[in-house]
């Protein structure tokens, strides 16, 4: 599913945005989560449990910072985010570009 698809402009997003105002507030943070999981995993599934995966890592981190504010930590998280990006965003680029080379 992309953002220009009739599935998600005529059927996922008016679903989403209207229970997103029904829902209580308390709950809607978890609704917006679980639909772009859902929202993702249309796209390729095998993503799913790596984006859970770097949410609870993120989480964790951001959990241990709050009680302890450590360079090392922020290091941490920002290698790992950065890393993240790099592998899934640029890789292929980066190969591409060496191999021509």
């Amino acid at each position: 599913m992309v953002f220009s698809s009739i599935e998600f402009l005529f059927y996922f997003l008016p679903v989403t945005a209207a229970v997103y105002f029904l829902l209580p507030e308390k709950w809607r943070n978890g609704w917006l989560f679980l639909t772009s999981l859902f929202f993702y995993g249309w796209g390729e599934p095998r993503y799913v449990a790596l984006m859970l995966g770097s949410v609870a890592a993120f989480y964790g981190l951001g959990l241990a910072l709050e009680r302890r504010r450590s360079k090392g930590l922020l290091i941490l998280g920002l290698a790992l985010g950065l890393g993240l990006l790099f592998v899934f965003k640029y890789a292929d680029f980066a190969l591409e570009t060496v191999n021509g080379l």
